[in-house]
């Protein structure tokens, strides 16, 4: 898993990235020292928790992935089957690089054992 997060952290203008689970713990973590994994790990969780609670309450099914634009910062989540990959990128980062980047590093996952 940590192989998988190095190799997303690669791509231009990522900050670092992770693997939540269902239940908010830290599967994986791959952030530049700066960032506080356990925080980042605990908001994330939440970020999660309340899309899951919309997306059920409209009845869409279950979600795949989604991305929140702030000022200074993209947070891109994508479902697998451990949880959500997480990637924190800088403001400029490459929308569509990035999200076909999470979906290939989430078929790695997906045919993970563990």
């Amino acid at each position: 898993m940590e192989q998988i997060l190095s190799e997303l952290n690669k791509l231009p203008d990522v900050a670092g990235s992770c693997i939540v689970a269902e239940d908010g713990i830290l599967v994986a973590t791959d952030f530049h020292s700066e960032i506080d994994a356990e925080t980042v790990g605990a908001l994330m969780s939440s970020i999660i928790r309340a899309s899951r609670q919309t997306i059920d309450k409209l009845d869409y099914g279950d979600i795949r992935s989604f991305m929140l634009e702030a000022e200074k910062n993209k947070l891109f989540f994508g479902r697998c089957k451990f949880g959500y990959v997480v990637v924190i990128t800088g403001a400029e980062a490459n929308l569509g690089l990035i999200r076909v980047e999470i979906r290939d590093r989430i078929k790695e996952l997906e045919s993970m054992t563990l």
